[in-house]
C-alpha cells in the first residue's frame, strides 16, 4: 500500500513539475527493466483473475502439501511484445520468486513462452502498475501495443 501511495504522489509531482527526464534514482531501475523487456518473449499489462497453487506431489506428505509455485490466470489488457492468445496462464516457481501476486491486481509482466504457457523466472519480471510509470512510458514509446481483451471489444462496438 505504501508503494502504491508513493507511486501516486511521485506521478503527480512529476506531472506538476512538467519533468521531461527521469529522476536519477529511477534511471537504474528503468535500465534493468529495459534489459528484461528486450530478453522477454512477451510483455503484457495483465490483471490476475485467479490464483492456483502448484503442488509438488513428490515432496508432499499425508496432511502436508508442498507448494512448488503459483499458476495465475490472466486477463491481458495490453500486449507490447509477443503473440496475443498464446496463453492466459502465467507460472512462477517459488525457487524463482517467492512474492505471490494478488488476485485482482494489475501487473506488467515480462515472460518467456513454454509448453505449459507463460513463465516468469524472476521477481523483477513482474512489476506492479503503481511502480511502473517509467516502464509504461518506455513501452508505449518503443513498442506498438495492439488492443486486446476489453479494450478491443470496446473499440469494435464503437
Amino acid at each position: 500500500m505504501r508503494h502504491f501511495i508513493f507511486g501516486l504522489v511521485a506521478s503527480a509531482l512529476s506531472v506538476m513539475a512538467g519533468a521531461q527526464s527521469l529522476d536519477a534514482a529511477e534511471q537504474p531501475f528503468l535500465d534493468s527493466q529495459k534489459q528484461l523487456v528486450e530478453q522477454a518473449e512477451a510483455v503484457a499489462l495483465v490483471r490476475i483473475t485467479h490464483v492456483n497453487s502448484l503442488i509438488n506431489h513428490a515432496l508432499s506428505r499425508p496432511g502436508m502439501l508442498s507448494v512448488q509455485g503459483y499458476s495465475y490466470q490472466l486477463s491481458v489488457s495490453r500486449l507490447w511484445k509477443g503473440e496475443a492468445g498464446k496463453s492466459d496462464e502465467l507460472r512462477i516457481d517459488l525457487n524463482s520468486c517467492t512474492q505471490r501476486l494478488q488476485k485482482g491486481e494489475h501487473y506488467i509482466v515480462m515472460m518467456q513462452v513454454s509448453d505449459s504457457g507463460w513463465v516468469s523466472d524472476d521477481c523483477e519480471q513482474v512489476v506492479t502498475v503503481a511502480q511502473a510509470q517509467p516502464l509504461l512510458a518506455y513501452l508505449n514509446s518503443h513498442y506498438s501495443a495492439p488492443l486486446t481483451g476489453q479494450a478491443l471489444a470496446q473499440q469494435l462496438t464503437q
